[in-house]
């Protein structure tokens, strides 16, 4: 091998080895964003059951309440004959 040959030689490993390193580093930066993603998506999830939660509590206060106005138009309707 000469000495052209030789540099030659060692730049391509060299250029290999910053490609493995670039090539890593994008690896950690995904995972690193994969994980945030599925965190922010886990909160997500989180604040829709929350929602939907008050949303059922909301719909039995609110059928509670129609029964009653029902209830109290029945009353003012015997009242009134």
């Amino acid at each position: 091998m000469t000495t052209s040959d030789h540099h030659h030689h060692h730049d391509d490993i060299s250029n290999n080895h910053h490609s493995y390193d670039d090539a890593n580093s994008r690896d950690a930066e995904i995972d690193s964003e994969l994980g945030e993603l599925e965190t922010a998506l886990n909160d997500i999830e989180k604040a829709m059951d929350k929602i939907e939660s008050q949303n059922s509590n909301i719909q039995t206060k609110l059928r509670d309440l129609l029964e009653s106005n029902k209830q109290m138009a029945k009353e003012f309707t015997d009242i009134r004959r």
